[in-house]
């Protein structure tokens, strides 16, 4: 009797696959909403609350950004992503708004700190002027796009 239940359910899954395909029954990323001026406005004041803050990667949860405004209109942006227990990459730029939902930067530099098992570390910086920009998705969500390496392209960050 098992033989004949897993064999129905294996004709049945193949079914799905000839009506669907298997990128149908896989599970994909949530819809990506573009935040437009009439839902964000900067003199409103509005887009720089919705960016600052604390975000955190959606996907292993490991990648970090930090978002603190600076008095002229500009944001401090730290991000930390740890490539396993020895090594973890550090970025800094100064974001500025560009369209709406959108912050930019050309300053970027990233940093390599490697540990050694005594827990001292060294690090080499790996690039300056790195350049990229931070997209608000919709409430509480943020993708970041770098134009040098590609690191965070396609992920997702909620704010915490």
């Amino acid at each position: 009797m098992k033989q004949g239940k897993i064999l129905m359910a294996s004709a049945l899954f193949s079914a799905s696959l000839l009506t669907f395909g298997a990128a149908d029954l896989l599970p994909g990323p949530a819809p990506v909403t573009r935040v437009y001026a009439a839902d964000v406005s900067y003199e409103s004041g509005q887009a720089a609350e919705a960016f600052a803050g604390l975000w955190t990667e959606t996907v292993a949860k490991r990648g970090r950004i930090d978002v603190s405004p600076n008095d002229d209109g500009t944001f401090a942006v730290s991000i930390s992503w740890p490539n396993g227990a020895a090594e973890k990459v550090f970025w800094q730029m100064t974001a500025r708004p560009a369209e709406p939902g959108a912050f930019v930067y050309d300053d970027g530099v990233c940093t390599v700190r490697r540990y050694s098992a005594d827990g001292s570390y060294t690090e080499k910086t790996r690039y300056e002027n790195g350049s990229g920009a931070f997209y608000l998705q919709g409430e509480k969500r943020l993708t970041w796009s770098d134009d040098m390496e590609g690191t965070a392209n396609n992920s997702v960050f909620a704010k915490r």
